[in-house]
């Protein structure tokens, strides 16, 4: 989770302690401790002090205690590699790192089998050269920095927006408009900390790009292109226009036994929700750098959509 400071001079650990009040103070310190919390990007101590406008990364999920991070055999499919960036196609259903339920599954499981001890460690000790996630039932790409400059070079540009990160989605009905942009603030829901709403608790500002690539009498397929990049973003913004991602449990209750235009019953495991492209100059070189996923890695998309004649850009 991200955390925002509004007021100067706090330490990192007394402001955690008040916006986390369901944990100890010995709890939130060995968790910073354990590299796990950052501020603006970069690791940070309990005795940091804090200035207004600072963002605090929290981990969503922590267990009781941190365990050691084992290599494991995890199907890592690579996209695009060099000695200082790894772009991943993540699939559905596979964890980022290491949480409840999750110790020696994880992507990070499979990087530390790859990669050993060479990962940067900037990340902390549980997300090594992890610098941006996807939740876990939206596949695609994903960025792995593969040293310590790369990895601090990657946390800036995000921070500036310098990344064009474009997303795939089906969403149910027919949206009208061709392109467009939403801009509504997200926030923690009231009802359920682990999900965000449309305002919310703390909202924060939030801006999705989306381009119509196709329609038929149920569903849109359209590209998403990310300003911001808030927890749940395009989920919550689709909701919040009464076009939830086809298979999202979460913000919408159609299920996941659909009836696709065919009048096949699909069953699906996940939402459809797919990243596709990373534009950027690269972190090191500053050479132009477009990596894309084809219409094919997309699971299950097909039997909504035929391959599309082209997938233009949101931005």
């Amino acid at each position: 989770m991200l955390l925002r400071c509004t007021e100067p001079g706090l330490r990192l650990d007394y402001f955690l302690s008040q916006a986390l009040p369901e944990l100890s103070r010995s709890r939130i310190k060995k968790i910073i401790k354990d590299g796990l919390v950052s501020i603006n990007g970069l690791p940070a101590k309990a005795s940091k002090q804090l200035n207004p406008g600072d963002e605090i990364s929290f981990p969503d999920e922590t267990d009781s205690e941190t365990v050691e991070i084992l290599p494991a055999d995890i199907k890592i499919e690579k996209i695009y590699e060099d000695n200082d960036l790894l772009i991943i196609n993540k699939l559905s259903g596979q964890v980022v790192h290491p949480g409840i339920g999750h110790q020696n599954d994880t992507i990070v499981n499979g990087l530390m089998k790859l990669y050993g001890d060479s990962l940067p460690d900037i990340g902390g000790r549980q997300r090594p050269g992890i610098v941006h996630r996807l939740d876990k039932d939206t596949s695609g790409l994903l960025m792995v920095a593969l040293n310590d400059r790369c990895f601090q070079s990657l946390v800036e540009m995000q921070k500036k927006h310098r990344i064009k990160k474009i997303y795939l989605g089906i969403c149910w009905g027919i949206v009208k408009d061709e392109r467009g942009e939403i801009r509504y603030p997200i926030g923690r829901s009231t009802s359920d900390r682990k999900l965000f709403t449309k305002g919310g608790i703390n909202p924060r500002s939030a801006i999705t790009l989306f381009r119509v690539i196709d329609r038929n009498d149920r569903f849109s397929l359209l590209s998403f292109g990310l300003v911001t990049g808030r927890t749940h973003q395009i989920r919550v913004h689709m909701k919040a226009l009464n076009h939830p991602i086809v298979g999202d449990i979460q913000y919408s209750s159609a299920g996941r036994k659909i009836k696709a235009g065919s009048g096949e019953v699909i069953e699906l495991d996940h939402h459809l929700l797919t990243a596709v492209g990373l534009e950027m100059e690269h972190p090191v070189t500053g050479n132009d750098l477009s990596v894309h996923l084809p219409y094919e890695k997309c699971p299950s998309f097909s039997k909504f959509f035929p391959k599309p004649q082209s997938i233009h850009s949101p931005y």
